[in-house]
């Protein structure tokens, strides 16, 4: 059994390991410039360790989305309990202040939807931020504060695109940003009051 524990441990170093220098690598390249080539020599792993732990370049995404999933778990239990929809404010502003640069990101997130088209499974999981945020919104839902028209999944994406796309294309100061982006989520997720 220990055996298995420090085979999964040494598996998710090198998973982060790849990730963190294609981060990196997408730092100083671009995210469009950079193959999973430079990834791999960054790295020092061979083609085969890639795609053992990545299906393609673009499901590095599904690592970005789980290792800001991680903080935010951090972060949102220093929060103590709290309404769901002051949560989800969090969450927005968390996703917000947190995720990798506009430059990177949303390149990222474009092949990412190229490569997959409508598979999510490669950026969600458990543990990702798409499942917090569903998580969170599930709850708003059940407590009246957000429509149950649509789905938590729906509104999670929602949600995350929303982010990638004020972060791209600002809209004055950050905090203001910020403020537009949860008033046109709070409107889109059929809200009667924009708390």
């Amino acid at each position: 059994m220990r055996e298995a524990v420090a085979t999964i441990g040494k598996r998710e170093r090198t998973r982060r390991h790849i990730y963190d220098c294609a981060l990196k690598l997408f730092g100083h390249k671009g995210y469009v410039a950079t193959t999973v080539g430079d990834i791999c020599a960054e790295a020092s792993v061979s083609r085969a360790t890639f795609f053992i732990h990545f299906s393609e370049k673009a499901a590095l995404v599904g690592e970005a989305s789980l290792q800001m999933g991680e903080a935010w778990e951090s972060h949102a239990n220093t929060l103590g309990d709290i309404p769901a929809v002051e949560l989800l404010r969090h969450f927005i502003d968390f996703v917000f202040d947190n995720m990798v640069t506009p430059e990177i990101a949303a390149p990222m997130m474009d092949d990412f939807r190229q490569t997959f088209g409508g598979n999510m499974a490669p950026g969600i999981g458990i543990g990702t931020m798409h499942h917090h945020g569903s998580l969170i919104i599930a709850r708003a839902q059940k407590d009246g504060t957000i429509t149950p028209l649509t789905t938590p999944d729906i509104l999670a994406h929602h949600t995350i695109r929303l982010v990638c796309l004020y972060r791209v294309f600002p809209v004055g100061t950050h905090d203001e940003t910020k403020a537009l982006l949860w008033q046109l989520f709070y409107s889109g997720a059929g809200l009667t009051d924009a708390a």
